[in-house]
Parts: C-alpha cells; structure tokens; sequence
C-alpha cells in the first residue's frame, strides 16, 4: 500500500512483501532506488524540507 507522509510517497510492505519486491527488481534488471525510513528520518523530514523527496 502506497501512502503520502510529510509530502513523500512511502510504500508500507512487510519484510516478505519488500523482499518480493527487491526480487522482482533484481530479475526485471530495473535501476531502483530502496531507502528504508525509521522514526529518526520522518522527525528529519517533518523538521527539514530538504529531507522530502517528491
């Protein structure tokens, strides 16, 4: 599922389904960019603008 936090998009997988999806990626040979986001990374991004990615 695919959500909208502090003006980015954030998809909440679990760690199968995020697994799944790195896999797909791997086979499909498609540049990706995977960043994992914790508490610390949203209070950077609710405090410092240049932290959102859009």
């Amino acid at each position: 599922m695919r959500i909208q936090m502090l003006g980015s998009y954030l998809d909440c997988l679990t760690m199968d389904e995020t697994v799944s999806e790195v896999k797909k990626i791997i086979v499909a040979r498609k540049p990706t960019q995977h960043v994992v986001i914790n508490a610390g990374k949203i209070n950077l991004m609710k405090k410092m603008k240049r932290f959102v990615i859009l």
